[in-house]
């Protein structure tokens, strides 16, 4: 499992990860900094509506070597944040 907190400010940064989430076939969540609101990294209507500008953590769910190595370099193209 890894964890990184990302934004994704924009629809165009929105739509690009939850395409690579999608060609990749990775096992992700997203979900605010509370955890009150939780959604599948694949669902771009679900990460528009907890996205918003705020951080939100990005779970990969799966801990095959090759999924980690892809997932973090698509997640290198968007703002982590600290």
């Amino acid at each position: 499992m890894r964890k990184v907190k990302v934004i994704l400010n924009t629809i165009d940064n929105i739509k690009e990860f939850v395409m690579n989430m999608n060609k990749y076939d990775l096992i992700a969540d997203v979900s605010t900094d509370n955890r009150k609101q939780l959604v599948d990294a694949k669902s771009i209507m679900g990460v528009i509506a907890i996205s918003s500008n705020k951080p939100i953590t990005v779970t990969l769910l799966d801990n095959d070597k090759d999924k980690v190595e892809i997932f973090d370099t698509i997640m290198q193209k968007f703002n982590i944040v600290e």
